[in-house]
């Protein structure tokens, strides 16, 4: 752990001379604005996320999470780990099975406006009834409103502001579908992200925290961006 207020030689120095390391214990309080560094030796791994079983979450468990309602629309406190749709290796962790616990009185269940990745959090817009849901579908073509994500970059020090415009196009890797570069002639559709650095952190060669607005809305467009 390394205070903010240390110089970039004092950060450098406490990563590569083992006598200028800052002591942390099991007792070391976290402050706000510290830095958090990792040996190299250490190399995480991912855990296989276990499928959670239909009726296994706690009763009520979504309604917890309403952050707002009114007669159109709902907004929910999406988790890490839960998809927004059912698909082939997500079992019982998708939202829409869930979605009758909000009906709040009305016939039918509400229906999705966006999504949101499994593994990210946020805010999730939810429409109440068919015609909220069309007119908010409406704003997201005409691009209304915007989605924003926090993202860490791994890449040294970044512009204070900026747009990456760069095609993107679909990809199988092993069982899943990532994006990549591609140029228009190859099938490539149009992306654009405009970003804003929030912080930047000399560790690790550099890492900055970026404020990120993908107005295209194309899969994975900000990891294919960052």
């Amino acid at each position: 752990l390394v205070p903010p207020d240390y110089t970039t030689d004092q950060h450098r120095g406490s990563v590569v001379i083992p006598r200028f390391r800052p002591k942390c214990e099991g007792s070391t309080q976290l402050q706000p604005n510290w830095y958090v560094y990792f040996p190299k030796s250490m190399s995480p791994r991912a855990k296989r996320r276990q499928p959670t079983a239909v009726g296994s979450e706690p009763r009520g468990w979504l309604l917890r999470r309403v952050l707002y309602k009114d007669t159109d629309f709902l907004a929910i406190n999406k988790p890490a780990g839960w998809s927004v749709t059912p698909g082939k290796h997500v079992g019982g962790m998708h939202l829409q099975r869930l979605l009758p616990s909000l009906q709040f009185g009305l016939e039918e269940p509400p229906r999705f406006v966006h999504r949101l990745s499994t593994e990210l959090s946020g805010v999730l817009l939810i429409a109440r009834h068919r015609a909220a849901a069309a007119y908010a579908k409406d704003m997201v073509r005409q691009r209304a409103f915007w989605q924003r994500y926090f993202w860490g970059l791994a890449c040294g020090r970044t512009p204070p502001k900026g747009t990456v415009a760069m095609p993107l196009a679909q990809e199988r890797l092993q069982e899943r579908m990532v994006a990549k570069p591609c140029r228009e002639d190859d099938g490539g559709l149009p992306a654009l992200t405009e970003y804003r650095t929030l912080r930047y952190s000399p560790m690790a060669g550099g890492i900055s925290l970026l404020e990120l607005n993908p107005y295209s809305g194309r899969p994975h467009q900000t990891r294919a961006h960052c």
